[in-house]
């Protein structure tokens, strides 16, 4: 008897040692934040001497492969202290919800207790959008990127509750729901006729989102063409970006012209002048030949005296 209970006692004190063994990691067990925020996980041990004297590591869920930062920039590990170890996510998503885990190992190895991240989002603000026909037009109210699924969407048509709606869920890949709901009108809608939606959803606080659309005469549809004063507006906008292009254009034309007539003009004097001069040249040339004739007749003429006398006078001496 006293061997049974001294085998009992020692299988509850291994039980107990394994579980405080196993708890002297521990974790915050949950944590709740939006999208696009900041969350950090706590990591605590017991006081350890230095603190790289232990080793820190994270997982999520299931996955034992450890969370590298170099994989992803958003994660932050840090061991500010002795005694806790820290991880920061940055910039949440909707898929980054889960458990998150430590592993500590060293002076002081075990693995944490686990947190359990929980990320929510808001709706966007709601789009009234319009389709088909003007016989029978499509309205219809959309909302994306929200979670947990847990929206309530009202549409109304001139302060009508509208029940008839036709409604369509959709899971994207992030994790996140978009929603919608339209309704088809049997006739035309008369103009002026108001419609408008409202979301709630517990990310909201008791404060929905709203928007309301009012029915214009120029309404076709959003998803029709273009309105013909657009296309009024984008055939003015070239215009008046392609006439200062045109009265360049003119301007430099008439330039080229008037330069191209002063060139023929100066060409024209100068051939009308070039024969009038030839003929003063030759005409100058006959002038002139008869003055030089003259003047050499009259010097041969002084010098023949002077070269008779000379002449006459050997002769003299000859005789004598």
């Amino acid at each position: 008897m006293f061997a049974r209970s001294s085998v009992h006692w020692a299988f509850t004190l291994g039980m107990i040692y394994t579980v405080v063994g196993d708890t002297l990691v521990n974790q915050p067990p949950r944590l709740e934040s939006e999208k696009g925020e900041r969350v950090i996980f706590y990591c605590i041990v017991p006081l350890v001497r230095a603190t790289n004297a232990i080793r820190v590591h994270w997982w999520k869920d299931d996955d034992h492969n450890f969370l590298d930062a170099k994989k992803d920039s958003r994660q932050i590990f840090k061991i500010p202290n002795r005694a806790s170890a820290t991880f920061t996510l940055e910039r949440l998503r909707v898929s980054d919800a889960g458990v998150y885990y430590c592993r500590v190992q060293g002076e002081i190895t075990g693995n944490g207790t686990g947190t359990t991240l929980q990320v929510s989002a808001p709706p966007s603000t709601p789009k009234i959008f319009s389709m088909g026909s003007s016989d029978s037009p499509i309205y219809g109210c959309t909302t994306t990127g929200y979670y947990p699924d847990d929206l309530k969407m009202e549409f109304f048509k001139n302060d009508i509750k509208l029940t008839e709606l036709k409604e369509d869920k959709q899971l994207t890949a992030e994790g996140e729901y978009n929603f919608s709901s339209t309704v088809e009108e049997k006739e035309p809608v008369p103009i002026g006729t108001t419609y408008s939606c409202t979301v709630s959803h517990p990310t909201l606080k008791n404060s929905p989102k709203a928007v309301n659309y009012t029915v214009i005469p120029e309404e076709k549809g959003l998803n029709d063409s273009f309105a013909w004063w657009i296309y009024v507006c984008v055939g003015a906008g070239a215009l008046l970006l392609l006439l200062p292009i045109v009265i360049c254009a003119c301007k430099c034309r008439i330039r080229a012209k008037r330069r191209k007539s002063e060139i023929c003009v100066r060409c024209s004097r100068l051939k009308t002048a070039k024969p009038q001069s030839k003929k003063e040249e030759a005409g100058s040339q006959v002038t002139q030949k008869p003055k030089t004739n003259v003047n050499k007749g009259t010097k041969a003429k002084n010098k023949a005296p002077r070269t008779q006398k000379h002449r006459t006078r050997d002769k003299d001496a000859i005789v004598e």
